[in-house]
């Protein structure tokens, strides 16, 4: 049921039972495949360790563990399928989430502000509920693409000013 058999090209085990599975185990501390070389440190391809981590390497580097709060990635994580319901992500400062076949809309924080950036078409934000509330501490400001002209101002517990090419016309 079991077969360890070289074919002159490559090397197999292979399990030919009708039931049961093919099983590895270890007592110890992990089952490593490593790639052969003159000595074992830096070589890994995956550890599967006792009760703990599942690691796999690509060219020696850790790309992907398995932790006790979820999973560990290095890299660039590329998927196919949409976020867990329910699930989060988190990116440092600096680090975007990006949108579009272009990348042409980004979300991201720098470590003192936060910016959503759409490069193409029209940004939309829609509510088939009920109300669009934009909340500020203090004011909410309207300018142009390259932040130079002013457009409407709110002022927290103040004016309202409506701006014409960067002139003001109207305040309450």
């Amino acid at each position: 049921d079991l077969q360890i058999y070289h074919d002159g090209s490559d090397s197999y085990i292979r399990e030919y039972g009708a039931v049961g599975d093919l099983k590895i185990t270890a007592e110890a501390n992990a089952v490593e495949i490593n790639k052969l070389s003159g000595d074992d440190t830096g070589n890994h391809m995956g550890r599967f360790v006792v009760d703990g981590a599942v690691e796999l390497y690509h060219s020696g580097s850790k790309k992907f563990e398995t932790t006790n709060a979820g999973i560990s990635v290095t890299g660039t994580a590329t998927t196919s399928g949409n976020i867990i319901s329910g699930g989060h992500v988190y990116l440092t400062d600096g680090n975007k989430l990006l949108a579009g076949s272009g990348e042409d809309l980004q979300i991201y924080h720098d470590g003192s502000n936060s910016t959503i950036d759409n490069n193409t078409g029209d940004l939309i934000i829609r509510s088939d509920g009920d109300d669009i509330k934009i909340l500020a501490e203090d004011d909410v400001v309207i300018r142009d693409n390259d932040d130079s002209t002013e457009m409407a101002k709110f002022i927290n517990g103040g004016a309202v000013e409506l701006y014409n090419n960067g002139s003001k016309k109207f305040t309450t």
